[in-house]
């Protein structure tokens, strides 16, 4: 079974060590962890685009 991943964009330690933590307990998903929309865009540049179109990208703040 191929993981779900899930990348969350936060700032905030706390927020991204919580939704680590309940997502990162199953099996079921990969997490990737970035600070802000750049990071993210970077981590995803290392797929493939149809790797990419699975992706569950979670912005938890837009300050």
């Amino acid at each position: 079974m191929t993981k779900k991943k899930i990348v969350v964009v936060d700032d905030d330690e706390m927020v991204l060590s919580i939704i680590g933590e309940i997502l990162g307990s199953s099996d079921e998903f990969e997490i990737f962890e970035a600070g802000d929309g750049n990071s993210a865009i970077s981590d995803l540049k290392n797929f493939a685009l149809e790797d990419i179109k699975n992706f569950l990208i979670f912005f938890s703040s837009f300050l």
